[in-house]
């Protein structure tokens, strides 16, 4: 018999509880401990529309509503739909970015 991982701390601070906290129950829209903003699901709807479901790179079908401008605001303009491939390559490209600043190449 394998031992038991310890369960998680709530995400929600300063609750003490363990997950899953009967208090603060996870929503499917959200990721990864992150909090969404109040009417992410309207927003994204509202993006999918704007855009016609097509990635905003390479045309295809658009599956992850991304940010522009990393660390910007939700705003629409600061928005943009794009395929899983894209918003993976695009995730790579950034996180390569950061690690070369933070070793000055």
């Amino acid at each position: 018999m394998s031992p038991q991982r310890a369960r998680p701390p709530c995400l929600v601070w300063p609750c003490r509880q363990l997950q899953p906290c009967p208090e603060h129950p996870r929503q499917p829209w959200l990721g990864a401990g992150r909090r969404m903003p109040p009417g992410w699901p309207q927003t994204v709807a509202r993006i999918r529309a704007r855009d016609r479901g097509c990635c905003r790179v390479c045309g295809g079908p658009g599956a992850v509503v991304d940010h522009i401008q990393r660390g910007g605001p939700e705003a629409d303009w600061n928005l943009q739909l794009l395929c899983q491939p894209c918003s993976d390559a695009k995730t790579e490209a950034e996180a390569l970015a950061a690690r070369r600043a933070r070793l000055g190449w």
